[in-house]
């Protein structure tokens, strides 16, 4: 690859996950601009790259002339994965939040200039969607080779349980590197997955993220509990902290309080079990230490963005491999 900065736009750039793991990547890159409809996302976005042109567009408003005058050599986007979850209900491209995917497809076939390299972010149930057959026929269409996985943090060391689906593609990939199937593991992939303590704050009073005895009481049997020396932890979404089940695991500093991740009914009364703090869950996330926010952000805004962000490390390792043409 030349050595001119990889000239790079951020689709629904959210809070900066993709532009962090352009700087893991060890890349010389450039983002052209980041993109963005969420006002808190962009604010947070804003505060961490300054420098950075930041577009508070729809995305379905941007005219093909304006994508080529990018002239964009990555486009790295994760559209909205509601249309794709149980919880969204699941209606794939009859959802609205659809739209400006099927639009980016519909101008991209359209340029002059369109980017060598495309990576797109989504939640597992993206892959047997109509919009995912899509994305495929246009892009191959358009001779991109394309390789796709599923791959979670924990094959990555990182004690996260977050499977993702990922599209690797590229106008200069031979068609050897392409697959046809959607891959299960990677090359970066380890055996050895850190402790949940390597990514818990020290000395920080998080006395105010403690679950009071009636929380804890009413939903033990249902949380997700970790310790220090637990190696996973669950996916957390942008409902943490919102609800009390099923959107991340919470903390225990006494790993005798647990067992196979609830907390023991003979524990409750004694137990301390608190919600991961936005800074703890944002190093599950691999967010460098240097990912900070505006003084204004609640804590309900950090978890919400957060669950829609994306993990650093291993968006990191998949922009090595699509910025190399897919090279084993």
């Amino acid at each position: 690859m030349d050595s001119n900065p990889v000239r790079v736009v951020e689709f629904y750039s959210g809070i900066g996950g993709m532009h962090y793991a352009l700087k893991r990547s060890g890349f010389s890159f450039k983002v052209i601009a980041a993109i963005d409809i969420n006002t808190t996302a962009n604010q947070i976005y804003a505060h961490n790259f300054p420098e950075t042109q930041l577009l508070q567009n729809n995305i379905e408003a941007i005219s093909v002339q304006q994508l080529d005058k990018f002239e964009a050599d990555l486009w790295t986007m994760s559209p909205p994965c509601q249309p794709f979850t149980q919880k969204g209900r699941q209606l794939g491209a009859e959802d609205r939040r659809c739209d400006s995917l099927k639009e980016l497809l519909r101008k991209i076939a359209l340029m002059n200039k369109p980017p060598r390299h495309v990576f797109v972010e989504n939640v597992v149930g993206f892959e047997t969607s109509t919009v995912h057959a899509d994305l495929l026929e246009c892009l191959r269409g358009m001779g991109y080779g394309v390789k796709e996985y599923i791959l979670s943090p924990m094959q990555f060391g990182i004690p996260n349980t977050r499977p993702r689906y990922y599209c690797l593609t590229s106008l200069q990939s031979s068609s050897s590197h392409s697959t046809s199937t959607i891959l299960k593991t990677h090359k970066s992939c380890v055996e050895e997955i850190a402790g949940i303590e390597d990514f818990i704050e020290k000395g920080v009073d998080n006395s105010s993220l403690i679950l009071d005895y009636q929380e804890l009481n009413r939903f033990a049997s249902s949380i997700d509990a970790v310790s220090s020396n637990s190696r996973r932890s669950a996916c957390f979404t942008k409902s943490y902290g919102v609800y009390k089940t099923g959107c991340g695991s919470y903390f225990t500093s006494d790993e005798n309080m647990i067992e196979e991740n609830r907390i023991l009914s003979s524990a409750i009364e004694n137990a301390k079990v608190r919600l991961l703090s936005p800074r703890e869950v944002a190093n599950l996330m691999c967010f460098p230490e240097e990912f900070t926010w505006p003084h204004s952000t609640t804590s309900k805004q950090l978890y919400r963005t957060l669950g829609n962000s994306v993990n650093v490390l291993v968006v990191a390792k998949l922009i090595e491999e699509i910025l190399t043409g897919f090279n084993e």
